[in-house]
Parts: C-alpha cells; structure tokens; sequence
C-alpha cells in the first residue's frame, strides 16, 4: 500500500446528498499518511439546517478518520465557512484531532506551506452572507439535478457508477492582497486554501 507524507482535504459536505463519501474512502484506503488536514467545509451545516442527508459511508468517513489519529497521525481540522461553528473551539483538540484557524504546516524540504480555508478572501462570503447561501441552495439543487441525469445516462448505456463521475472545481479569487499579506506575516512563500485555489508558491512544492 502507497504511503505519503501529507494529506489535504476540503470541501467535503458530508451531511449533503453532493458528497462523494464512497470516492473519500476509498482515497483515504488507498493513501495513509503521516499528516493529515482537513481544510475546511469538511460538515455542511449550511445545508443541513436546510435538511440532513447522512449515508452510512458518511458515518465510515468519520470512523476512519478517527482510527487514523488514534494510530498515530497527526490530524489538524481547519474549519471552513460551511462548518464555521467549529472555529470556536480552535485552538483546542478533540481526542487526537486538533482544531485550528489555520495552521504552517512544513514541508518535507523545509518550507513553510499556509493552511487556510479561504473563505476569508471570498467578498460574497464576508459582506454579503445572504447571496452566499443563495448560491448554496442553487448549487445543490443542480448537484441533485445532475445525480438524476447521471442516473439516467448510466442506466440508458447500462453503466456502473465510478470515480470518474465526481467532479472537482476551483474558484480563483481576485483579493491577492490580503493573501501576500497573510503569507507574509506567516514567513511562507506557499499558501493552500480549501475553498478557493489549488496550491501556489514559488518553484511548486517538491515533497510535502
């Protein structure tokens, strides 16, 4: 079995009919690690004021990554928007999980990488809360729409569901500034937020 050195997770939305808890599993299987960090949106408390949608897979997720901290990784939560409730216990731990506002996490070169979730830099999120959970209401409507159409696709070419039917996306903010700022204060010329972009930095980021 393949081992890393760093996992980074966001924006999984259990408690959603969106998350892929199946997909997740099966990555967390498949890559043990010595670090793990959930950056943010990992429980959607958004939607699930709305209505809790809780599959037993979702229920695993949360068994397995409980069994990795009590074996010995090291787990550190940075909540995101969507589980926001938790930032007020940062700083704190829970059992063998650590629970912070963000976190340095150092690379195996000696680098300094920047954990955050990225919702801070998002202006939609900050000053205008409303058009935000708007949009989460539409977009899980058409993540359901788009399960149903999948559906009907596979059954139609007589298909199997696979990894290959979940899809990732990225938003790219234009707020660099309050970025190079936080990076600056933290010394690392690499930043990584759940919510926003991929990683980016200086000459990418070798071994983690």
């Amino acid at each position: 079995m393949p081992a890393v050195r760093s996992v980074f997770i966001s924006d999984v939305h259990l408690g959603t009919r969106a998350c892929q808890a199946d997909s997740l599993l099966a990555f967390l299987r498949e890559y043990p690690a010595r670090h793990l960090y959930l950056v943010g949106d990992i429980i959607d408390f958004w939607s699930m004021s709305r209505g809790i949608h809780w599959s037993p897979a979702q229920n695993t997720v949360i068994q397995k990554v409980l069994r990795r901290a009590r074996h010995g990784e090291r787990v550190v939560f940075v909540p995101g928007n969507h589980d926001e409730a938790l930032r007020d216990y940062c700083e704190t731990a829970f059992g063998d999980i650590r629970v912070e506002r963000e976190f340095v996490h150092e690379t195996a070169d000696g680098r300094r990488l920047l954990l955050i979730h990225g919702d801070e830099f998002d202006q939609v999120t900050r000053h205008h809360r409303w058009v935000a959970v708007l949009g989460d209401v539409a977009y899980n409507a058409l993540v359901g729409l788009n399960g149903w159409l999948s559906w009907m696709r596979r059954q139609r070419r007589g298909e199997q569901r696979t990894p290959r039917d979940s899809v990732s996306c990225n938003r790219i903010s234009d707020f660099l500034i309050p970025r190079a700022l936080a990076m600056a204060l933290y010394r690392s010329p690499v930043q990584a937020c759940g919510a926003l972009t991929p990683p980016f930095g200086k000459g990418g980021l070798g071994g983690i």
